[in-house]
C-alpha cells in the first residue's frame, strides 16, 4: 500500500498535468484530454501518466503522433 507521501505527490502531479494540458491544448482542436492516473517509482524519480483523448482520430495524432488505431476504450 503506498504511503501518504506518494499519494499527495500522485495527486499533485495529475492535477499539474491536467493544468499544463488544459493550457497547452484547445478542445476544439484536439478533443478532450483528460489525465486518468498517475503512478510513481517509490523514490519518485519517474512517472507513468495514464491519459485518454477523446475526439476524432485526425485530432488525436495531434497531441499523439504515432497513436495506436486500435486502442481500447477500458482496461479491465
Amino acid at each position: 500500500m503506498p504511503n501518504l507521501r506518494l499519494e499527495r505527490v500522485r495527486e499533485l502531479l495529475k492535477r499539474a498535468i491536467g493544468e499544463a494540458i488544459r493550457r497547452e491544448f484547445n478542445v476544439n482542436d484536439v478533443g478532450l484530454i483528460s489525465v486518468n492516473d498517475v503512478d510513481c517509482a517509490g523514490d519518485l524519480k519517474s512517472a507513468t501518466v495514464f491519459v485518454s483523448i477523446l475526439g476524432i482520430p485526425i485530432n488525436r495524432n495531434a497531441v499523439w503522433p504515432n497513436s495506436p488505431t486500435n486502442v481500447p476504450a477500458s482496461r479491465n
